[in-house]
């Protein structure tokens, strides 16, 4: 299951918090639930981290827009339910957060794997190089895992083209602090 630009989105589903008049439901909520519908899926690392908290709390202010539009907001991060509700009723957040304590959806649709952020601490410490998650992270666990495995000999003289993913590096800041 990975996600593939034109093509269909991974299914999934997920134990989740779902807003319902003054406070929440517990039920699992999945991509079929809001199939036929534009669907934001909001992938965020951690209840309560400064950013993330302001970010969902727009999407919360603004979400008559996006039933305006007929989208539906999804919020998803690796914290249980149980987190997620006291996190959603203190900053009184209006769509589903979704716990995906496994890492497995956000994998699937491309949140850096702990393997990915080893690898560009590995390749800045050691070579000085500053790499994106998104893009070269991956190449780089990647080419590590070759080396691991024994597919490329570790005397092997590899040259590694490093071609951009600029614009992903402040997006994922937060994950090297």
């Amino acid at each position: 299951m990975s996600a593939v630009v034109g093509e269909k989105a991974p299914p999934f589903t997920l134990p989740a918090i779902v807003p319902m008049g003054e406070g929440f439901e517990k039920r699992d909520v999945g991509l079929d639930d809001v199939a036929g519908s534009p669907a934001v899926l909001v992938f965020y690392p951690a209840d309560h981290s400064p950013v993330c908290t302001v970010q969902l709390q727009t999407y919360s202010h603004d979400i008559a827009d996006f039933a305006d539009v007929g989208a539906q907001v999804l919020a998803i991060s690796p914290q249980d339910v149980e987190e997620h509700e006291g996190f959603a009723s203190e900053h009184g957040l209006a769509f589903p957060l979704l716990a995906d304590e496994g890492k497995k959806v956000g994998e699937a649709y491309g949140i850096p794997t702990p393997e990915t952020l080893d690898a560009i601490r590995l390749a800045a410490r050691l070579e000085g190089m500053i790499t994106d998650p998104v893009y070269e992270g991956k190449s780089m666990a990647a080419l590590i895992g070759l080396v691991q495995s024994g597919e490329i000999p570790r005397d092997a003289k590899v040259l590694y083209v490093h071609l951009g993913g600029a614009p992903a590096i402040n997006a994922y800041s937060g994950l090297f602090r």
